[in-house]
């Protein structure tokens, strides 16, 4: 080829240029490279770039990104620091294999020396030069020689043909295609290490799941410090060189919190940002439960990869349910997703999940820790000096964890001469994490970077360097011993999205707050107190905040909390800034947002054990509203159980107290909540209770509320006659109270008009048992024209002035009356249709769980009816799934009663079997005391012998 001398010096632009990409420890062979390329650089208007071309003074980051987006040619020099550099993995890399893949970039890997190059998945699909995968330097120098002007003739001849495509060019054999359209965010996972060891079946077994139908959720099942975040990131690394293989969304969020377990944990941050990410038109529309619905159809739709980081904070340590999701939003999610996906979800936790065991689509792998022999890989790419024997002892020692054998290494090398035998130094212990964090501590002395680090257990997450600062009393931090922690791998690397914040592994942050705890407690209040008021007083939420508004402040009330000063953020910050009061118009962040998880999460810093103690450190008035709103806030959620305990010690305390009407609340609140979970003797019992403390009280709404709460537990135990006789009582004070509206309304209307229609619901199951005949019975008919007119009435009176849960009561009430007037052959005066698709979705807006339950069984009723099987038995499954994670155990009984009373007589019956379904309710009716369903469960079994 005939070559001419270099435009550069008029002052024209190369038109294309060579990136050198090699660590700084390999300066030599990038020198000897740059001379077998100058000739191209002289003759061929080729400019051959590496760090060194960076003009003094010059932004050294902003000039490498642009290097490599000018050049057509890639040349990495490839040795153990080159493949240790984190710089050049994090931020290199990345960039070039995408330019390989969308434009053509010839990525060229020089093999220098000896290295773990075969361990880094991207690398070992690529080909490697020399041939055979010769290091350069076990050869002669003819021969190196040779080797690198042929190089620089090939890449001469490659740029004479190259031009900068419109559309991408295949530019080696293993090039992907790119999928343009992706749009994606995983800066909300973790900062991982670079290297990772001994997880190529892992690896290899993601890339089957995300070409399989089969699969549509992973989940990698280890402790904390064995790689599950780091094998993920790599996985995920690996997918963007290969341009996303067809992935139209990529999505990730990591709950860790301490690398502990949280009781206030909540995924509602989550769902905030992924819906709006998925194209979501209002992200706080309906329940937890229906976010997660909504969420699970908008990620299924598309080709998308959702990686959920870190879930055990969201799940239950309790032995019985260990691991169940706690978050009804994450159960809906992962439900929806297994059952079907075009994509792929991938979960790491440290528990197993039992919500998915056993379902299509889901497959769990146990993360076995590593190997001792990965050990020794990991720590010689560390570059530890030692023989194999003696590397792979070390890693047996203070493995199987990969957090702690990396540690070491890292600390190993700081260690004149890197010898392994340097492990001597450190002090004997039975904990590997513990044992080398001393041995920094030693090696950093007291300073900036010690203070620095130790900060890290004041935080429950990745922290602003501004809180930091706060927390050591100091203006700014200490550049320097950032820098050298992160040289260290005590903190994770920089950031591009996210330069101010500081990352340290859960693990370490843990350590540390123990560390601060017991050895420095009063650092650690003193520490927190500042925290908190620099979040108290920066923090400007503004008059309509969102829920990533509130955030700093819900940070402030438990650094709040660990400071001692539990009162002033229980009033300041939680009840005055996050719930703007608790009159009209308060609880903003429940009421407004649906932040229930999040106000969780600030409530449970005032217990010192959930759900029962408080603080002692609030006044007595403050710790039975704290135990109130912890049990609103865990009903709610569809965490019923939990929610027993503080709805009982806050009624106890009431008593105590003497407050009759606090008291009366209480246990009315606590008899609806047993009879939910099915305890319906302890309902009765707690109702009765409840009127007597109102009575006691003379608080005339005490007394209405009270009266038909107990109607309601009595009705449920097959006690009609008293239950009658107690609406009617609440009725009557109704009317002395507010002569203008004389009937019960709102959801005390809502149970009387259930109670009235008992009879009328069980003739109306009976037609529909028998098919046919029968005849009308219009004294049935004249009792849903009644509760029609009851409940047209009390709609009246609710629109607009009591809010979509009211509402949509009473349109259930008038679709029940009208579906059941309609069975028995009554004339039509509402459409049920209608009513009942109104009262569902005002229910899923009211975020309702146990009345939407009561809704979906109605419509799955009318849907079958109306010959629609398919939708009648969604609705069932739907009504299961809420109940199921209550346990909502009367609706269990009343939905076993659905399914074979509808579908009995189906050939292909959607569930196990009718007989299964009747055997199932009968055995929860003698369980839980619920004898209102004792006759309709006869009627079932005497309709049964039909069906088989």
């Amino acid at each position: 080829m005939t070559g001419k001398p270099n435009s550069a010096a008029s002052g024209q632009q190369p038109k294309k240029a060579v990136f050198i990409s090699y660590s700084k420890e390999d300066v030599k062979w990038k020198d000897r490279l740059r001379r077998f390329l100058k000739p191209l650089d002289i003759w061929n208007e080729t400019k051959v770039w590496a760090d060194d071309c960076i003009d003094a003074g010059a932004d050294w980051f902003e000039a490498i990104k642009m290097a490599i987006n000018d050049s057509a040619v890639a040349i990495l020099l490839v040795t153990t620091d080159f493949l240790g550099t984190e710089f050049i993995a994090k931020e290199e890399i990345p960039d070039l294999l995408r330019l390989r893949s969308e434009r053509g970039m010839w990525v060229i890997p020089v093999l220098i020396s000896h290295c773990p190059w075969e361990s880094v998945r991207w690398l070992k699909r690529m080909n490697i030069v020399p041939e055979k995968a010769t290091p350069l330097y076990t050869m002669d120098e003819p021969d190196q020689d040779a080797f690198l002007s042929q190089l620089a003739n090939d890449i001469d001849k490659f740029l004479e043909a190259w031009e900068e495509p419109e559309e991408p060019v295949e530019a080696a054999a293993t090039t992907v295609a790119p999928a343009p359209t992706t749009t994606i965010d995983f800066s909300h996972l973790p900062e991982t290490s670079a290297t990772l060891f001994g997880r190529d079946a892992q690896l290899d077994g993601l890339d089957a799941d995300w070409e399989s139908a089969d699969t549509r959720i992973v989940a990698f099942v280890a402790q904390g410090g064995e790689g599950k975040s780091a094998l993920v990131k790599r996985w995920l690394h690996d997918m963007e060189a290969d341009g996303w293989r067809d992935a139209e969304r990529v999505f990730g969020w990591s709950f860790y919190s301490q690398g502990a377990r949280d009781q206030g944990a909540t995924a509602e941050m989550f769902f905030d940002t992924a819906l709006r990410f998925f194209g979501d038109p209002d992200p706080t529309q309906g329940s937890a439960w229906d976010k997660g619905e909504r969420l699970a159809r908008l990620v299924a739709a598309n080709r998308t990869l959702l990686v959920l980081d870190g879930m055990e904070p969201l799940q239950s340590l309790h032995d019985f349910e260990r691991g169940r999701l706690r978050d009804p939003g994450l159960q809906a999610l992962l439900r929806g997703l297994v059952r079907e996906s075009a994509g792929l979800c991938i979960i790491s936790t440290r528990e197993p999940i039992p919500d998915l065991d056993g379902r299509d689509g889901y497959r769990p792998v146990d993360l076995s820790t590593i190997t001792p022999q990965d050990g020794r890989a990991l720590l010689r790419s560390l570059r530890v000096v030692g023989h194999d024997a003696e590397l792979e002892a070390l890693a047996t020692e203070f493995g199987p964890h990969a957090l702690s054998v990396t540690l070491l290494g890292t600390w190993l090398y700081e260690q004149p001469g890197h010898a392994a035998s340097a492990v001597n130094k450190l002090a004997a212990g039975p904990d590997p994490l513990a044992r080398v964090l001393a041995g920094f501590e030693e090696l950093l002395g007291e300073g900036p970077a010690l203070d620095l680090l130790r900060t890290q257990g004041l935080f429950d997450r990745p922290a602003p360097d501004t809180q930091v600062a706060a927390a050591l009393d100091v203006e700014s931090l200490d550049a320097a011993a950032v820098e050298r922690l992160r040289d260290l791998r005590l903190l994770a690397p920089h950031r591009r999205c996210a330069p101010h914040i500081l990352e340290a592994h859960p693990l370490i942050r843990e350590h540390y707050n123990n560390e601060l705890r017991h050895r420095f407690p009063d650092l650690f209040r003193d520490a927190h107190r500042r925290i908190y008021e620099h979040l108290r007083e920066r923090t400007k939420e503004g008059e309509k905040p969102t829920l990533e508004d509130l955030q700093p402040l819900y940070q402030a009330v438990a650094h709040g909390c660990h400071a001692g000063l539990q009162e002033e953020a229980c009033a300041k910050v939680y009840r005055d800034r996050i719930l703007r009061g608790t009159g009209h118009g308060g609880f903003y962040s429940t009421k407004q947002l649906g932040a229930f998880g999040s106000d969780l999460g600030a409530v449970a810093c005032f217990f010192e054990t959930p759900w029962s103690r408080v603080s002692s450190a609030l006044i007595e008035a403050a710790r039975s509203w704290i135990l109130m709103v912890a049990a609103f806030d865990l009903r709610a959620l569809g965490r019923l159980t939990e929610a027993l305990e503080p709805m009982r010690v806050s009624g106890e305390m009431d008593l105590k107290a003497k407050k009759w009407g606090e008291a009366a609340r209480s246990y009315s609140n606590l008899s609806q909540l047993e009879l939910t979970l099915g305890q319906v003797a302890g309902a009765v019992d707690d109702a009765a209770q409840s009127v007597t403390y109102a009575d006691r009280s003379g608080d005339t709404i005490m007394r209405m509320i009270t009266r038909a709460t107990r109607a309601d537990a009595l009705q449920q135990a097959g006690k009609r006659d008293e239950a009658e006789a107690c609406f009617r009582k609440a009725e009557q004070i109704q009317a002395e109270l507010q002569p203008d509206y004389p009937l019960l309304y709102s959801l005390r209307g809502f149970l009387c008009c259930d109670q009235l229609m008992t009879e009328t619901e069980r003739a109306a199951w009976q037609k529909t048992l028998r098919s046919e005949g029968g005849g009308q019975r219009p004294e049935l008919t004249e009792q849903c024209r009644e509760v029609e007119q009851r409940a047209t009435q009390t709609l009246k009176w609710s629109t607009g002035k009591l809010g979509p849960l009211d509402e949509a009561l009473d349109h259930l009430t008038l679709g029940r009356a009208a579906l059941y007037r309609a069975i028995l052959g009554g004339p039509a005066i509402r459409n049920p249709e209608s009513e009942i698709e109104t009262a569902v979705d005002g229910l899923r807006r009211a975020a309702a769980v146990e009345f939407l339950v009561r809704g979906l069984l109605t419509r799955a009723w009318l849907r079958f009816l109306d010959s629609d099987p398919a939708g009648s038995a969604r609705d069932l499954d739907e009504a299961w799934e809420i109940a199921d994670r209550g346990p909502m155990k009367l609706f269990m009984v009343d939905i076993h009663l659905y399914r074979a009373r509808l579908f009995g007589k189906v050939k292909e019956y959607p569930w196990d079997s009718p007989q299964a379904d009747l055997d199932e309710a009968a055995r929860l009716i003698e369980e839980t005391g619920y004898h209102r369903r004792d006759e309709e469960l006869a009627d079932a079994r005497e309709a049964a012998k039909n069906w088989y």
